[in-house]
């Protein structure tokens, strides 16, 4: 985005003499091309991403049910099945489980 309206700007045919001259060499309107082409470019990568993402959201949910939040993401999405309050203590190479306090 940023290159785009800098080539709007800094555009010179002393380095393309092919081209136009930018913003800075009195083309304004070679400046709004680039604008332009800049907003259709945006609005089309936008739309498009939105059709995609609506898409694969239909087959396959992006966003979990609320019964899942309830139950807990880590139990639902990762299948880690812990108790609230359990903590692993590792003494001597020998693994332990000790109830805590909240």
């Amino acid at each position: 985005m940023v290159g785009i309206l800098m080539t709007g700007i800094f555009a010179s045919k002393a380095i393309n003499p092919a081209g136009n001259d930018g913003l800075f060499y009195g083309n304004f309107s070679f400046f709004l091309v680039q604008l332009k082409a800049l907003l259709i470019v945006a609005a089309y990568s936008f739309v498009v991403s939105f059709l995609i993402f609506k898409f694969v959201n239909f087959i396959l949910p992006i966003r979990v049910s609320s019964e899942e939040e309830e139950i807990g993401l880590d139990a639902t999405q990762h299948n880690e099945k812990y108790l609230q309050g359990t903590l692993l203590v590792t003494t001597e190479g020998m693994v332990a489980v000790t109830e805590t306090s909240l």
